[in-house]
């Protein structure tokens, strides 16, 4: 299975995930739907781990060895993600590429929820052999409201999601994360840095201290998550650094920063789109 058909495959659990939870959520009283919810998710999630074990298997016996190498980092970071297979390798991708183009600069994730997209960019590191520090901001409280900028004028609706994502979801703690980083992975302390806080508050202030970025990796769902992290952050990107916005085909309002910011910015193409995973990734030329 090729990674074109593990997204298709994706994409068609995700819609009937979807459809399940929607329906449910406007028939069910609300305790039967939370609980359904809770299982459905839980059903959802194993299906795509075990779509993708089998994926990895099929790599092995290509001999597809780069893809082996890829498959185990996101086996290992996917308890830790919200992220699905296809997202998580875009992001090992991205981190991979510009290492063999010798792109100068730190690995950057704004919205680190518990850490799985950090811990794959990590292991990439890694399988690599490479030493980059990487900044990893986060409210560590979960999501802050939408504002009217993230709904759809005619739907009402923030997004295509496979969940509600009121204020608080996606939440990690800078406790859990840090013990992912140093304890289960054993990345080095000094290799890498938490900023916990609101990134309106925080991002813009530590910029100066981060430097050039390599791969700058925005999950913050909404369009003031999005456009703040691009206000600060992407001059600092680098020549042939990787922008990702995991958020770019699921949520509007991530969706419209990115077109406002760029629509002013002349010097970047797109590169890759993920549809399985809702993301696209730019190269800043």
């Amino acid at each position: 299975m090729n990674g074109a058909s593990y997204s298709n495959d994706r994409s068609s659990l995700f819609r009937v995930a979807r459809s399940s939870l929607m329906w449910s959520e406007q028939n069910l009283p609300a305790p039967v739907y939370s609980a359904m919810y809770r299982s459905s998710f839980r059903v959802y999630r194993f299906g795509l781990e075990s779509g993708y074990s089998r994926n990895r298997r099929k790599r092995q016996r290509a001999k597809d060895w780069e893809g082996v190498r890829r498959a185990d980092a996101v086996i290992k970071a996917l308890p830790y993600s919200m992220v699905g297979p296809s997202g998580l390798e875009a992001s090992y991708s991205a981190v991979r590429d510009v290492l063999r183009r010798g792109v100068p600069g730190a690995v950057v994730e704004c919205g680190v929820a518990q850490g799985g997209s950090s811990a794959v960019m990590a292991l990439a590191l890694r399988d690599a052999g490479d030493v980059r520090h990487m900044w990893l901001f986060d409210s560590y409280e979960g999501l802050p409201a939408p504002t009217d900028d993230d709904f759809d004028a005619t739907t009402g609706a923030t997004g295509i999601h496979i969940r509600p994502l009121p204020k608080g979801s996606c939440l990690g703690t800078y406790e859990e994360v840090h013990e992912l980083m140093s304890e289960v992975l054993g990345v080095p302390q000094g290799s890498f840095t938490q900023i916990k806080g609101w990134f309106q508050d925080t991002v813009a202030a530590a910029a100066p201290s981060i430097g050039a970025i390599a791969v700058l990796r925005l999950d913050g769902d909404w369009y003031e998550s999005t456009k703040v992290c691009l206000d600060a952050l992407f001059p600092q990107l680098s020549r042939g650094g990787s922008l990702i916005v995991d958020d770019y085909h699921s949520c509007y309002g991530s969706k419209r920063a990115v077109h406002e910011y760029l629509a002013d910015q002349g010097d970047t193409a797109p590169a890759f789109t993920d549809d399985g995973s809702g993301g696209v990734v730019y190269t800043k030329l």
